[in-house]
């Protein structure tokens, strides 16, 4: 009897237990792990066991990457093609843009360089030898006076030759076979009559010797700081002896003073009276001048005489 009351005892303790521990997990459901659920199988008896209801499992998601996997690698080019597929497209691309492409015209075809004869005429004038030059050019002159003005241009193998002892400059230039000079009055073209004692411009340089040029010039009226110029250009002859071209080579300046006849006739009293009365006698540069002046006021007097006379018989036979 009390063995049957002690197990009745102890029957109602432990489902007053399980009863707490059932509302305990369900008020905070937690997870089993398989030790835990093994030791309340084994603690607890099998009528227990066979009372308590087994815990549904749970299933568990699947776990996610954390990052997506890379892009696939994109497919090779035309370029980086294997096999005969890249020399394949690249031939055809040749082919059509030889398609495309104009046939180059006759004309293009013979275009003449634009810099081939620039570059002729420079190779030919760094070939050609040193000469040299003297000019004579007075730096005074005289109004309605003629002056001379003299250029002398020496071959490569003259050089050391001088031909003027009053020469108003010298220097060297570049020779050719033939050369031209000029004479020019570049600030006032009007103030000077220029006109060449020799026809020609170009004259032929002999290697051993010179060319001279002269020319006359007469200033038109008095005035200070004028300017003349000589210019002396390389002849280029082509393959048929023709003159093909024309190359400046350098420039010569030279200032003049022009002044009026009476003054140079009283300087030239003044300093030496000597040269005045040489250059004044018949045969002299002044000599000329004054039988011009002489003449003109003779032909001023004898117009003036004339018309005189007819202003006269018009009265008379009034």
């Amino acid at each position: 009897m009390q063995n049957s009351s002690c197990c009745v005892v102890r029957y109602t303790l432990l489902s007053l237990f399980l009863a707490a521990l059932l509302g305990c997990s369900s008020s905070k459901p937690a997870p089993k792990t398989a030790n835990s659920t093994t030791a309340a199988s084994t603690s607890a008896s099998p009528a227990d066991q066979a009372a308590t209801p087994k815990p549904t499992s749970v299933p568990q998601p699947a776990p996610q990457p954390s990052e997506p996997p890379p892009p696939p690698p994109p497919p090779p080019s035309e370029d980086e093609a294997p096999g005969p597929t890249r020399p394949t497209l690249r031939r055809h691309e040749r082919n059509r843009a030889t398609a495309a492409a104009p046939a180059p015209t006759a004309a293009a075809a013979h275009q003449p360089d634009e810099y081939a004869l620039g570059e002729q005429l420079q190779a030919w004038k760094n070939s050609l030898k040193t000469g040299a030059i003297e000019y004579r050019v007075p730096t005074v002159m005289v109004e309605g006076q003629i002056s001379t003005v003299t250029v002398v241009i020496h071959g490569f193998q003259d050089t050391k030759t001088t031909t003027m002892t009053d020469a108003t400059g010298t220097g060297t230039l570049k020779v050719s076979s033939r050369m031209k000079a000029e004479l020019l009055a570049p600030l006032k073209p009007g103030e000077f009559n220029i006109a060449a004692q020799s026809g020609d411009p170009i004259q032929f340089i002999p290697n051993d010797g010179f060319a001279t040029w002269i020319w006359n010039v007469t200033p038109s009226e008095k005035a200070l700081n004028q300017q003349l110029q000589i210019r002396i250009s390389l002849v280029y002859n082509g393959s048929s002896g023709q003159i093909q071209q024309i190359v400046e080579e350098k420039t010569y300046s030279v200032n003049v003073n022009v002044q009026k006849l009476s003054t140079t006739l009283r300087q030239s009293f003044r300093q030496d009276p000597i040269a005045w009365f040489k250059y004044m006698l018949p045969g002299g540069a002044g000599w000329g001048a004054l039988a011009a002046f002489v003449s003109f006021l003779g032909g001023l007097g004898w117009w003036s005489n004339k018309k005189r006379k007819k202003r006269a018989s018009r009265r008379h036979e009034a």
